[in-house]
């Protein structure tokens, strides 16, 4: 058997690029499908790592470790990505909560506002029906001082006489 010397370019040689070039196509296409969670292997939503990546790509991860640098560069670009997202997220749903909790407030604060409004117009129209009977008691008791007044000056001018 005659073996390819290492310095020429022979069948091991092209077949070796060969597979590894059909070993890349599968890692990038795996990429894609778990970035849009379109998966065939592994469970829709599973995190993107090496391990997720070899298992739907059907490629040993040492392999991707040892020859594929560039893809495991792109793994950690985009788990980065997800990770630089996911507060964003989090800060937008946080402020949606808070949003939710201040209009709550907003309202109940509406209401109470409407609730003292009321007892503010049923005070007042107290007040004044308050303050009418009070008139009304003042003209009674200045009408009986005068009466008094009147029946006192008859009694001194009876007792004068």
């Amino acid at each position: 058997m005659i073996y390819p010397t290492p310095d020429k370019k022979g069948a091991g040689t092209a077949f070796r690029e060969r597979v590894h070039a059909q070993t890349r196509t599968k890692l990038w296409g795996a990429l894609e499908r778990l970035r849009s969670g379109n998966v065939t292997v592994v469970p829709v939503g599973t995190k993107i790592s090496a391990k997720s990546l070899a298992k739907e790509a059907g490629v040993d991860r040492a392999t991707l470790y040892r020859s594929h640098s560039v893809v495991l560069d792109e793994i950690r670009q985009t788990t980065s990505q997800i990770e630089n997202k996911e507060p964003t997220a989090r800060k937008r749903r946080n402020t949606a909560n808070r949003l939710a909790e201040y209009r709550m407030l907003a309202e109940e604060a509406q209401h109470q506002v409407a609730l003292l409004a009321r007892h503010q117009y049923d005070l007042s129209v107290q007040v004044e029906e308050l303050m009418k009977a009070l008139e009304l008691k003042d003209a009674i008791i200045q009408e009986l001082n005068e009466r008094l007044a009147s029946l006192t000056t008859e009694r001194r001018i009876h007792s004068i006489s």
